[in-house]
């Protein structure tokens, strides 16, 4: 998709991936993910869940380094990890409002690393086998909490330390702060 507004709920299948340009483009339908390769947002902003809840999509969501926006704010937002190219940090992903919260779960066995924005009201959940690195501080700007529940969740580059001031509930799985 390029720019321009637009919402998309039908069916997207097959090996291949899906790249948003810029713009905003809506995903909104039960199997609008059903696709095997990644999601690639380089510019724009891209908005998942919709009227009909929370999607689910099985593999990496990669932001290029021109960054962009993933909104989970419709509804909260399973996928695989969450990816940032050579640790760009203009990435963000919007959680919901303060009456409407919206996790983000992370659901994949890969290896994934993120040094962008999560910001909003929502939690931020690590679930399933994987590594999910979250890199800097502002990947904890969320108004939540995060829980790990399986796999291992990475903390790199708090800058101090000392100001992190987040709670991180562990229901199974690894919290690593070996290079924090």
């Amino acid at each position: 998709s390029s720019a321009g507004n637009s919402t998309f709920s039908g069916t997207i299948s097959g090996d291949g991936g899906v790249t948003l340009q810029g713009g905003t483009q809506t995903f909104s339908g039960s199997s609008v993910f059903n696709y095997t390769g990644e999601t690639q947002i380089a510019g724009g902003t891209l908005k998942v869940g919709g009227a009909s809840g929370n999607r689910v999509a099985n593999d990496l969501f990669r932001f290029t380094s021109t960054g962009g926006t993933l909104d989970v704010s419709g509804g909260g937002f399973t996928l695989g990890g969450i990816s940032t190219e050579n640790g760009a940090t203009n990435a963000a992903v919007t959680l919901g409002s303060a009456g409407t919260p919206a996790n983000l779960t992370m659901a994949g066995s890969g290896n994934y690393t993120y040094a962008g924005t999560i910001a909003g009201t929502g939690d931020i959940v690590k679930s399933g086998t994987g590594v999910q690195t979250l890199s800097g501080t502002a990947a904890f700007a969320n108004t939540g909490k995060t829980v790990v529940q399986d796999g291992v969740l990475e903390i790199r580059n708090i800058s101090d330390p000392t100001q992190f001031n987040y709670a991180v509930e562990l229901n199974g799985g690894w919290l690593d702060l070996s290079d924090s």
